[in-house]
């Protein structure tokens, strides 16, 4: 099933690449949005990081031995391979996480970084900050847009997405008001079931994770 997802249902399509040729920041907005809801590709991501999460002790032999598999150069007008590479290289990334021992991603990063003049299209790779979308404050920052800010990237989807706010630089001259606006915002969340519209925030998405939260 996994090689399945991967090779089938998580590759870019024709009107993919041309929105992210044509209009990249419309593409990435489409990627961290809700697109899950209503186009087969994200919807498959959501399944495949679903079942990862479920199964990880069986899919990353698998997921490890397809990347095996992928490495090599691809010719440039191999479009297949290519695409195909591709939606591999987007599953290793939604697992990321549960890859770090198996995968050496900083020797990736650092490749990349040390070869960059030599790429024709520099390689689709994206690096998140260790903090998880950290957020550092200049001393002109609105305190209200940042209390709101701060609260949404910590909170929504019960803080469970790659770019969940886990880190907070703040200046000394506002750290006062910050602190008021985050705990008055956080005494007014209201935690309660998903079929509830009012609810902020619900439960976090297994045992496990609620496991690995508490512990």
């Amino acid at each position: 099933m996994c090689r399945q997802l991967i090779e089938n249902y998580l590759l870019l399509s024709q009107e993919d690449l041309h929105v992210w040729e044509t209009n990249p920041e419309e593409f990435a907005a489409e990627e961290g949005g809700e697109a899950w809801k209503y186009s087969l590709r994200p919807c498959t991501g959501c399944l495949f990081l679903s079942l990862f999460h479920e199964y990880q002790l069986i899919l990353s032999p698998v997921l490890i031995s397809m990347l095996n598999e992928s490495m090599g150069l691809i010719p440039p007008d191999d479009m297949n391979r290519i695409i195909k590479k591709d939606a591999l290289y987007n599953a290793i990334g939604l697992a990321a996480f549960e890859l770090l021992d198996e995968v050496d991603f900083d020797h990736w990063f650092s490749q990349v970084g040390e070869n960059v003049d030599r790429f024709r299209n520099l390689p689709r790779l994206v690096g998140e900050c260790g903090g998880k979308n950290y957020h550092w404050l200049h001393s002109s920052a609105n305190v209200e847009h940042v209390v709101n800010s701060t609260l949404r990237g910590a909170f929504e989807y019960s803080g469970q997405k790659c770019s969940a706010t886990s880190r907070l630089y703040v200046p000394s001259s506002l750290w006062k008001q910050i602190k008021e606006g985050l705990i008055e915002g956080m005494k007014q969340m209201k935690i309660g079931p998903v079929t509830d519209f009012d609810s902020f925030t619900s439960s976090v998405i297994d045992s496990r994770a609620y496991e690995r939260i508490t512990s």
